[in-house]
């Protein structure tokens, strides 16, 4: 309650009270300087961080996951590219003259963007739900 000024409803740790944008790690050191005395700024700085940052790199993490995942979907030989709304006609053209094997593959061919993936990725899940 102190370090931020407001009322807590229930009990917090001081990792999830830190999380709060208007509680920083010195704030939190002056209400807990007992604990929090024994480590060094440098240390405290990189909790806050972490803290800070934590839904985000979560957040990351979970891409990065499915976009691994996604690395092995095969695209089958006589997939058309045509066919998926929003590509643009310079992507269909890359996609048509390299005939990737994967979405990998297709994600790292010059000019395709991420956006552009998530579609073929989009349309490759349609193609298996209505085989």
């Amino acid at each position: 309650e102190e370090a931020s000024g407001q009322a807590l409803a229930r009990e917090y740790s001081m990792y999830d009270i830190l999380k709060r944008p208007e509680v920083d790690r010195t704030t939190l050191a002056a209400v807990e300087e007992k604990e929090l005395s024994q480590f060094d700024d440098v240390v405290l700085q990189q909790i806050e961080i972490e803290c800070k940052y934590d839904g985000y790199i979560q957040r990351q993490k979970l891409e990065v996951d499915r976009m691994s995942r996604s690395e092995t979907t095969v695209i089958p030989d006589s997939f058309k590219f045509e066919g998926i709304s929003g590509l643009s006609n310079e992507v269909i053209q890359k996609l048509n003259e390299h005939r990737p094997s994967s979405l990998g593959q297709a994600s790292r061919i010059p000019g395709v963007t991420p956006a552009a993936v998530s579609l073929l990725a989009i349309a490759l899940k349609r193609t298996v739900q209505v085989v």
